[in-house]
């Protein structure tokens, strides 16, 4: 009897070291950090300015996007294909970038 009587104290011990976070914080304050957008962009902005870049080099440039769709669930991935001649049919001359929204 006097080993369990040990746990349980242990166990309060232990669940009194615990700190407790205050849950009504403010959460409209600004950020302490703030995000520069001149580096950071949403995914659907970058999406864009990378529609724009294949536009402006359709001789070196491609875009694709597949879809899928699986029990509801919907995904949807980019991929821009780089190739320094669009002639060339060899694959290993192309390089694929993969972009998921």
């Amino acid at each position: 009897m006097a080993v369990p009587f040990s746990l349980f104290c242990l166990f309060l011990l232990t669940f009194a070291s615990f700190k407790c976070a205050y849950a009504d914080a403010n959460l409209t304050q600004p950020s302490p950090t703030p995000i520069n957008r001149d580096l950071y962009h949403s995914s659907s902005d970058l999406i864009e300015e990378i529609k724009s870049l294949v536009h402006r080099h359709p001789d070196k440039l491609t875009l694709e996007t597949m879809k899928a769709v699986n029990r509801g669930y919907e995904a949807e991935i980019t991929a821009v294909t780089y190739c320094r001649n669009r002639k060339e049919s060899d694959d290993r001359s192309k390089f694929r970038i993969l972009l998921m929204k």
